[in-house]
């Protein structure tokens, strides 16, 4: 993304990703904004929003998807890509833990408030078979102008 010219802030739980992405980074020439910290405690400075929330392959119990959306500036997009559930009998790879699986269901609830765009199952076809994600594409709606005062 920050090839294209966004403004990139990139959260991960270990400093390990995050120094694999900085060598990326530097890499490409471009510049991200690099967070060491717990997406379920992390919250972006106070006057942030953001026009793209990307949640890949985050797979955590404790409503994440929800406190996301929340993150969007007017217009922004919640794109949201892991494991289905469907994945533990059907497909290859991903965790174990049925609890830590996406339904559409339940991204449809944590995106209460969003306008969904997509959400479905996608098929990644990999060497060992094919893996079963799904994937969410909600956007939060536009303020009106009458609705601004």
């Amino acid at each position: 993304m920050a090839s294209l010219g966004w403004q990139v802030t990139a959260v991960d739980f270990s400093a390990v990703g995050i120094e694999r992405g900085r060598a990326g980074a530097l890499d490409a020439a471009v510049e991200v904004d690099w967070v060491v910290a717990d997406v379920r405690t992390w919250e972006p400075p106070a006057d942030a929003t953001f026009d793209l929330v990307l949640l890949a392959y985050l797979h955590l119990e404790d409503g994440v998807l929800a406190r996301a959306r929340q993150w969007l500036a007017p217009g922004g997009a919640l794109v949201v890509l892991g494991h289905a559930l469907r994945n533990l009998t059907e497909g290859v790879g991903g965790p174990s833990d049925a609890r830590l699986l996406h339904t559409e269901t339940e991204s449809r609830a944590a995106s209460e408030g969003l306008l969904v765009e997509e959400l479905g199952e996608v098929i990644r076809h990999l060497p060992e078979g094919d893996a079963i994600d799904l994937a969410l594409v909600a956007r939060r709606p536009m303020i009106r102008r009458h609705e601004q005062s």
